[in-house]
């Protein structure tokens, strides 16, 4: 009897369908109650230590710039900035 159930195209089709919507069914409840949440824990974290976009610039240009040991340079460097305002 099983064997002639599972023969039948449209008994093969609806579990196919219930199987996979069991597990988007899943999916969708693992989402919706443990990821969510841990965004939120992770929001209100971010805003403590949120950063304005200036910030994240001058800590990258920090990073990667050299201050200038030679004085002569760095009086020219100077001059040419105060022309330029």
């Amino acid at each position: 009897m099983l064997n002639s159930v599972l023969n039948n195209p449209l008994v093969i089709v609806a579990l196919l369908i219930a199987v996979f919507g069991i597990i988007g069914l899943s999916s969708w409840l693992i989402k919706k109650y443990v990821i969510d949440k841990k965004k939120k824990d992770s929001d209100t974290n971010e805003e403590k230590v949120e950063k304005t976009k200036e910030e994240i610039a001058q800590e990258d240009l920090n990073r990667v710039l050299e201050d200038v040991d030679d004085e002569e340079l760095a009086s020219k460097i100077k001059n040419y900035n105060e022309e330029d305002d």
